[in-house]
């Protein structure tokens, strides 16, 4: 492992140390962050000269928040990541000569998966950084994060789709944005938790309300999952993507017979403030062909999204069984860490400025040399 700005050993450290670890920490994302929307507002003109420029433009720099988020893991965060797949997934996951990840995944497809912690997202635009698509990803998220300085403005620029849970409200936005998706040359990972929100005493309590309510039977690991909005994105984006990629995700350390709520163990501050990174994120792809999902019938479809979700339940039954996810003989399996292939990629995040300020000082110095001759010729 590359040496890290944590350990076992800081986790058990002083006030002050985790004090310094944690300002390090803010300092870092903020800067970064402060950089990354800076390249963002000076792309702007690009949208009223050439959009497409402007859209690439935006990619490169979620590529750059990319890396930063890879980077903070790395360094502030660091786990065992184990990557398994069923027998579709052959030939896409790889293990590296220096120990990474490198995945095979398609330019586009729908990605969904279960959401325990605040930090997936986190792990899952890692893993689209592993197959270079890192610049690629879209997420659907609550509406009120949009509004949180830099990083919020940021990810409105990144294109994010932002809901307020209110369909009537939502629907026209989603289109709006789906539609700017659709076109099948244009690399696209939209993100997408059907739970509508994380794993959580409140949210069981709902879910289980919500079961008996409709006549259905409850999940032992998950929360029922919501079909408008994942069927609306499949029907809109049909038929531009080929595949829909179900990420079942499990963390070490959690025993549901005591505290069942992986986001309550692990959350954002003592995950990256603290260090208290989970033993182990363990990550099982599963790959569904769309022509294979009932996109014509609503009701079918909300068999078809129930059945997945039993499935990854009985995941998830076997992974707090056993420790980790079932693997069957050609089955691939990745043990790796969150880790950039090179620190150097964070020096992308600063080509942009670094060449602005090199235009800006080349401009200043050149007009300061015609202000001396003018001087020199009138004295």
């Amino acid at each position: 492992m590359d040496p890290a700005l944590t350990s076992d050993k800081d986790k058990h450290a002083p006030a002050w140390k985790q004090l310094l670890r944690l300002v390090t920490l803010i300092t870092l994302f903020n800067l970064t962050c402060v950089c990354v929307f800076s390249t963002q507002l000076l792309g702007v003109p690009l949208y009223f000269y050439d959009k497409q420029w402007y859209y690439a433009y935006i990619s490169r720099t979620k590529q750059s928040f990319g890396l930063i988020c890879v980077f903070i893991t790395q360094y502030f965060a660091p786990t065992k990541m184990v990557v398994t797949g069923d027998t579709d997934m052959a030939g896409q996951l790889r293990k590296t000569e220096d120990g990474r990840l490198s995945s095979v995944f398609p330019q586009r497809a729908v990605v969904i998966a279960n959401h325990q912690i605040y930090s997936d997202w986190l792990y899952i635009w890692w893993l689209a950084y592993t197959s270079r698509l890192h610049g690629a990803i879209y997420i659907i998220l609550k509406d009120s994060l949009k509004w949180i300085p830099i990083a919020g403005w940021a990810m409105q620029f990144y294109g994010f789709i932002f809901m307020s849970r209110k369909w009537s409200h939502d629907k026209p936005k989603m289109l709006h944005r789906l539609q700017k998706l659709k076109n099948p040359d244009d690399p696209m990972w939209l993100l997408i938790f059907p739970e509508g929100t994380n794993y959580s005493p409140n949210t069981t309590q709902k879910s289980a309300e919500f079961a008996e309510k409709t006549g259905q039977s409850d999940l032992k690991h998950l929360l029922l999952p919501r079909t408008t909005g994942l069927h609306f994105c499949l029907a809109t984006l049909d038929p531009s993507i080929d595949y829909i990629y179900d990420l079942t995700i499990g963390y070490s350390g959690i025993q549901p017979s005591v505290n069942p709520f992986a986001g309550i163990e692990y959350t954002l501050k003592s995950v990256y403030g603290e260090g208290k990174a989970p033993k182990g994120v363990h990550i099982h792809v599963r790959r569904i062909k769309v022509k294979d999902v009932p996109l014509n019938d609503d009701p079918k479809f909300e068999v078809w999204l129930r059945r997945v979700w039993e499935e990854k339940d009985e995941l998830l039954e076997y992974f707090y069984t056993n420790g980790h996810f079932p693997t069957e003989n050609g089955e691939p399996k990745v043990e790796t860490e969150v880790k950039l292939g090179s620190v150097l990629e964070m020096f992308n995040i600063f080509n942009v400025l670094l060449a602005a300020a090199a235009f800006h000082f080349r401009r200043s110095f050149i007009q300061a040399e015609k202000h001396a001759r003018d001087w020199a010729q009138g004295c």
